[in-house]
């Protein structure tokens, strides 16, 4: 009954979603596949150690990510991937690429978080239609990480401006 009702939407895992019924899956706007960790857990894919200790990493095998992919497509289903460090955004638009030279596209495809997306990753992604939900509250995190960031990377977080000035992203834009 909230007047919000159409702009908030369920998402599920790949596993919960075969688990769901008939019914459930109608509810479900998309599936969302986390490709690597996180900052503060030091497991984000950077492609380079953390200070202090740890190494980030890739949830799925570059095969394995493209077969889950091509299963998603097949449930005519949206598909949004978690993907912070630069492996993991390399890693999902590459994967997109491949299935979309097999003849598999994805309606707007999601890439949550890309905080250390290049410029040429970006205008990658774009040619793809995907969506790139940079979000900028979690600019801090060149603050609250100072400690275990490689050099360079928090200069590099969060690139808001450049997707907006160099790679014609458009903030909002929800075709």
């Amino acid at each position: 009954s909230s007047s919000y009702a159409k702009r908030i939407v369920s998402w599920a895992t790949p596993l919960v979603y075969r688990e769901l019924g008939p019914e459930e899956r109608r509810q479900v706007e998309g599936l969302k596949l986390f490709l690597d960790g996180s900052l503060g857990a030091r497991s984000a894919a950077l492609g380079e150690p953390y200070l202090g200790g740890g190494e980030g990493f890739l949830v799925y095998s570059g095969p394995g990510l493209r077969a889950e992919l091509a299963d998603i497509a097949s449930s005519s289903r949206r598909v949004a991937m978690h993907a912070i460090g630069p492996l993991a955004i390399e890693q999902a638009i590459s994967a997109l690429e491949d299935l979309a030279r097999d003849g598999l596209r994805f309606d707007r495809p999601r890439l949550e978080h890309v905080q250390f997306v290049s410029l040429a990753q970006a205008r990658r992604a774009k040619a793809l239609g995907a969506v790139l939900s940079v979000q900028p509250n979690f600019n801090s995190d060149s603050d609250d990480y100072l400690d275990r960031l490689p050099p360079g990377f928090a200069a590099r977080n969060d690139p808001f401006r450049p997707l907006i000035d160099r790679a014609g992203f458009v903030p909002g834009d929800r075709k």
